[in-house]
């Protein structure tokens, strides 16, 4: 008989999932880099680039050094501070209207892009040792990357019209994620959820 993952189960991967904000934070930037290049005309055209990159660039170094502090961290808290520098760098991505600014705050996302990713793999493969239980949490936790990804990508669009620079505001929805990661997803000690 196949087994399903309780309701319990499914909300803990759903909260894990919310990473995705981060994962996803490409979608927020892309949509406006025209009027990047509008309003810093004279700014350094490896700016602009980083702007729109350099977070992934910054991402593959985090996720090797995150990957290697989980051997001496527990992963919850480091999905915490992961988490609290992407906000950081999101939340505050504007707060300065220079390019270079932006660049800087784009590489705090990027910690946060390499690291959250790997840590959430992580935390669903210790919570859910049984095989046919995990294929169904890692299958929740990739399609939910999706939805997120689209729903950033619409609502910087949608901002964009408006005003281009409102399209950090959309990190301001890594405030609540933040608390739900922090009450929902299991600590490293936790029992293991698979046995039901």
């Amino acid at each position: 008989m196949k087994k399903k993952l309780s309701i319990k189960q499914i909300i803990i991967v759903l909260a894990i999932s919310l990473v995705h904000l981060n994962v996803m934070a490409d979608n927020v930037i892309i949509p406006v880099a025209g009027n990047l290049f509008q309003d810093f005309p004279t700014a350094n055209i490896n700016v602009f680039n980083f702007i729109l990159s350099g977070s992934s660039l910054v991402g593959g170094l985090s996720c090797l050094i995150f990957g290697k502090l989980m051997d001496r961290f527990a992963k919850k808290k480091l999905l915490i501070v992961a988490y609290v520098i992407f906000m950081i760098g999101g939340i505050c991505g504007d707060l300065i209207h220079t390019a270079e600014y932006i660049a800087v705050m784009r590489a705090l996302v990027g910690v946060g892009m390499g690291a959250l990713n790997g840590i959430a793999i992580a935390i669903i493969s210790d919570i859910f040792v049984d095989e046919e239980l995990r294929s169904s949490a890692m299958g929740i936790f990739s399609a939910m990357q999706a939805v997120i990804g689209t729903i950033l990508s619409y609502a910087s669009g949608a901002l964009a019209v408006i005003n281009w620079t409102l399209v950090f505001r959309i990190y301001l929805a890594a405030i609540p994620a933040f608390f739900i990661l922090i009450f929902l997803v299991p600590g490293d000690k936790a029992p293991v959820l698979v046995k039901e």
